[in-house]
């Protein structure tokens, strides 16, 4: 109730404490400062990104955490296949004509 009482009176006593002054160098976005802190924001962002997607990540990639995760150990080892010739196709063979040559 009072509330009401004192914003509906009239208030005569207003007084300026300080004046505004205008300031002598305008206020300017701080280049060097937000790039920086960008940069810094950014890479904690991809770091956090990176380490949730690896914790996430459930794929087996070695015996050790296979071992790890069925709490047995392994009973063979598969070597790595490598092609011979260090080619996964057959090298290409020269086009054969499709009619044969007449000479």
């Amino acid at each position: 109730m009072s509330t009401h009482l004192e914003s509906s009176a009239r208030q005569g006593d207003v007084q300026l404490l300080t004046p505004a002054i205008e300031p002598a160098v305008p206020a300017q976005p701080k280049i060097p400062l937000v790039a920086a802190l960008s940069v810094v924001l950014g890479l904690l962002i991809a770091f956090g990104m990176v380490y949730l997607l690896e914790t996430l990540d459930r794929r087996v990639r070695s015996r050790v955490d296979l071992e790890a995760r069925l709490a047995v150990p392994s009973l063979g080892r598969l070597s790595k296949w490598q092609p011979t010739g260090g080619r996964l196709l057959a090298a290409p063979r020269p086009a054969a004509r499709a009619l044969p040559h007449p000479f």
